[in-house]
Formats: C-alpha cells, sequence, structure tokens
C-alpha cells in the first residue's frame, strides 16, 4: 500500500532527484548557502530597545517529529527540541493527541494505525527548556497544530499548559483563548498589538496560539496566527514559481497578518532536496512588502540540518537575514544605554536616540526624539518610541540611524555580527 512505501521513508521518488549542487542556482544573494546559525546565539539582545514590530522568527515545522532522517514522511526534523532551541529556533509547531499523552505526525488522509508517535508533552517540553536556559531572555512561541481530542482545541491546549508550566522556567502567556474557564488564560493573555510593546516586556516567556480556529468559536483576544499551508507549496524541486509567494504575503489573504510561512514542501523527504536558492525565497517575498506590521515566521522542515548528510535547511540563517534587512532594526545602531529615570528626562534630541526607557511599566522602548522644531505636548523634547505613538502621534520624530534604505542585498555589513560558521 501508499501507506506502507512512505513508513519506508520513501515519498513519490524524491530521492531519485537529490542530485543537485551548491552551484547549480545563482540567486544566493541572501548568502545563506550551507552557513550555519551560530549555537547558543540569543535573539535578545539584537533587540535591545526595539519592539517586535515587523520581526522575523525562526520556526520549526512539526518540531515534535525528529528522527535520525531514516523515515522522511514522518520524520520532519533532525534535531530535538533543545538543539533546535540552541540552534536559533523559536517557533515551535506540534501535533499533540491528549488520551496518549503522545506528540504525533500522520497524514489524516491515511489510517490512525500509520501514524508514528514521539515524545510525551513532558518529554517534549523538558528537552525545549533545556535548550533555552542558553538564550533565557529570548521570547519563545508555542502552536498547537493537529491534535486528537473529542473534547476539542481548547481542551488539547490545555492539557499542554499543564506540563509546560511545569518545566518552563519563564512565563506562559497565551496569544488568544479558545475559551475562557480556566484561570490561567485570563491572567496570562497576549493583548492586542502585543508585538508594538518592546522584545523585553515578553522576556523569558513562551506564548502559546492554536492553529486554524477554535473549534468553531471566534477567538477572544488577539486574531488567530495565519498560515500559508499548503497554499505555498508547489510540486517543483523549488517550491515557489515566480513571485508566488511574494504577491500571497504581500496583497493577498496573508497581508498585515501575523503568518506563518510553514514550511515549504509537503514533506521533509521534499525539503531536503531544496536548494539554497528554494530557502531564500520566503526571505526575499517577505523582505518585499514585510518589513513592518506584525512578525513573519519562517517555519521549515529540517530546520538547521546543515551539518547532517540531508544539508538542509538555512532556516536561522535565513531569519537573521531577514533580520539585518529590517530598516527597523539598523544593525549600525550600536548599544544602547539605559536611561533609568525615563526618556523624558533627556533634554537633548540629538542624545535621545542613545538611549531606552528603563523604568518597570516602559522598559525596553527606544526613547525617540519629537518632530523637528516641535516638542511633545507635555513639553518633552525625548519620549519612549512605542507610548509616544500610542499617545502623542503627531509629535513623534525618527532617529537619524533608523533607515528606510536597507543594507546591501549582495553582501553582509561588515559590522554585522560574526554569526555563521
Amino acid at each position: 500500500d501508499g501507506y506502507d512505501k512512505i513508513r519506508g521513508g520513501v515519498s513519490d521518488g524524491y530521492d531519485k532527484i537529490r542530485d543537485w549542487h551548491h552551484d547549480k542556482f545563482q540567486d544566493d544573494d541572501w548568502k545563506v548557502n550551507q552557513k550555519k546559525f551560530t549555537k547558543d546565539r540569543c535573539w535578545a539582545p539584537l533587540y535591545q530597545g526595539r519592539s517586535m514590530e515587523g520581526m522575523p522568527i525562526a520556526g520549526a515545522h512539526n518540531a515534535h517529529a525528529y528522527g535520525n532522517g531514516l523515515n522522511c514522511f514522518y520524520d520532519s526534523q533532525r534535531h530535538t527540541p533543545e538543539e533546535q532551541a540552541r540552534r536559533g529556533i523559536r517557533f515551535f509547531d506540534v501535533d499533540y493527541d491528549v488520551s496518549r499523552d503522545r506528540m504525533y505526525h500522520g497524514n489524516k488522509d491515511y489510517p490512525e494505525e500509520t501514524h508514528l508517535y514521539y515524545d510525551s508533552a513532558p518529554s517534549f517540553f523538558e528537552s525545549l527548556a533545556r535548550g533555552a536556559k542558553s538564550c533565557p531572555q529570548d521570547v519563545y512561541f508555542l502552536m498547537l497544530s493537529d491534535y486528537k481530542d473529542p473534547k476539542g482545541r481548547g481542551n488539547a491546549l490545555n492539557s499542554l499548559y499543564a506540563p509546560l508550566r511545569q518545566k518552563w522556567a519563564g512565563r506562559v502567556l497565551f496569544m488568544e483563548t479558545c475559551y475562557t474557564e480556566h484561570e490561567a488564560y485570563k491572567k496570562n493573555k497576549v493583548e492586542k498589538g502585543w508585538y508594538l510593546d518592546a522584545y523585553a516586556k515578553y522576556a523569558g516567556a513562551i506564548i502559546m496560539m492554536t492553529k486554524d480556529g477554535c473549534d468553531g468559536k471566534k477567538p477572544q483576544g488577539n486574531p488567530l496566527p495565519k498560515s500559508t499551508w499548503d497554499t505555498a507549496v508547489h510540486k517543483t524541486l523549488d517550491p515557489f514559481n515566480s513571485n508566488h509567494l511574494e504577491d500571497l504575503i504581500c496583497t493577498g489573504h496573508y497581508a498585515g497578518k501575523f503568518v506563518i510561512i510553514d514550511h515549504y514542501k509537503k514533506t521533509a523527504c521534499d525539503s531536503r532536496i531544496l536548494s539554497p536558492d528554494a530557502i531564500q525565497k520566503p526571505g526575499h517575498g517577505w523582505y518585499r512588502c514585510r518589513r513592518g506590521g506584525p512578525p513573519t515566521v519562517f517555519s521549515n522542515d529540517y530546520a538547521e540540518a546543515i551539518d547532517l548528510p540531508e544539508d538542509c535547511c538555512e532556516t536561522g540563517t535565513v531569519t537573521m537575514q531577514a533580520y539585518l534587512r529590517n530598516h527597523f532594526f539598523a544593525p549600525d545602531a550600536g548599544q544602547l544605554e539605559k536611561v533609568e529615570a525615563g526618556c523624558y528626562t533627556i533634554r537633548d534630541k540629538t542624545l535621545c536616540c542613545r538611549f531606552y526607557d528603563g523604568r518597570p511599566s516602559l522598559l525596553g522602548q527606544l526613547c525617540v526624539p519629537a518632530k523637528s522644531g516641535m516638542k511633545y505636548p507635555s513639553g518633552n523634547l525625548c519620549q519612549p518610541d512605542i507610548w509616544a505613538k500610542k499617545n502623542e502621534p503627531a509629535q513623534v520624530g525618527m532617529c537619524a540611524q533608523t533607515t528606510t534604505t536597507p543594507p546591501p542585498t549582495t553582501t553582509v555589513p561588515a559590522d554585522t555580527p560574526n554569526w555563521t560558521n
């Protein structure tokens, strides 16, 4: 039967075309080919004093389904959750069977006995928490994708909360609520417009969310993230024809949304033969129109398996390049200083941009000056960025080092941190 063949690790003859060479494709202007994300490199220092607007996030599709690569149809990842976290992955999606307390992976069109089972929820979260210890101030995301539970998605999410809360050192927050009776949801909701808040506000937290709705109920709180699966998938060697993905996320259904570019081929069997050019294309699409607004997740199979025989897929590296090309995160901005008393105490516009707010309620917000020739209504010359945009938007100026001109697309800026091997 077809699924027996797939369970053996063969998928539609794709293994027969794994003969491309690294010099076959010429559109490698993002310089990601065989570049590894530096192990234990943290994202938090890059967002010092900044919000999460426009933030690119490295993700792992079916993060729980890891194996030795022999069964590429089911084993979507080659690294454990711990290793994924240590290699820059910050967005993890999982499938969960509540009655068995096991993560699983399987095509719904095949008999259930063909589904493969992986870690229990406590084991998965223990591994993930070990990886997060390397970067305890980073922000992490967990998405429940498929599930098995007759009581519905809300109950499945609740079943994951308890073991996650036990294993996770920081806060466990929620992007939206599928139901309201659980007290944890009421106390730990992420507010609307969360990505406009300072990154530091969520330091060390893991934010839970669900995929594809709440069993027909309207979610309470933030809109659900939008996944491109499988709208963005193409059946060619490289996954995207022309500007398909760019059009999809720039002007189509996903424009202006918190979007998850949810892996680039239907299985890891297919993903692992993608060229470096193909891995870059989601980044190219993102760069065309999504340098601001809600975050974008680059979620892929075989994330950061660069040092393995499959030589795939430069997910963390693409995400870092996206970061470097985002004008919100000028790579030459240098280290900012904290002003404990608050941005408003700075009386020189030229000094304003060197600081971020140190007050607990506004911690991490960039200091931004008033427009040239203007003061804020309060009479101040300098205010915390996010607060000012919400309360005094007409007077908000711009820091000189923040530019809409991206770094050159052919080289990495010379002062860029050494983030590849």
